[in-house]
Formats: C-alpha cells, sequence, structure tokens
C-alpha cells in the first residue's frame, strides 16, 4: 500500500490522533494561514489599474 504520509512515525494510522482532534487541529491551521494572508494583503498597496492604451 502506498502512503502519502512521508514521516515515518505516522505511517501507522493507528498512531495517529484521532479525526475530530486532525480536522480540528487541520482547521485551525487553515484559519491561521488565512489570518496571515489577510495581515500580508493589507499591507500591500492598493491594486490601481492602468487605462487601456488608445
Amino acid at each position: 500500500m502506498h502512503s502519502f504520509v512521508s514521516t515515518p512515525s505516522l505511517e501507522n494510522l493507528a498512531d495517529l490522533p484521532p479525526t475530530d482532534v486532525l480536522q480540528q487541529e487541520i482547521i485551525e491551521h487553515l484559519e491561521a494561514a488565512l489570518n496571515s494572508f489577510r495581515e500580508v494583503a493589507a499591507a500591500l498597496p492598493a491594486f490601481e489599474p492602468r487605462p487601456a492604451p488608445n
């Protein structure tokens, strides 16, 4: 069986936390990443499109 998990200690499914814990951790990581992106986006200058050439 092919495993996409590259960390040897996590190859055994019995070693993984319960699915509800994994789901919550994934949600927390995604929310943190989204908040970081929002901070970066807010710090960027506003986009001003150039006028179309005549």
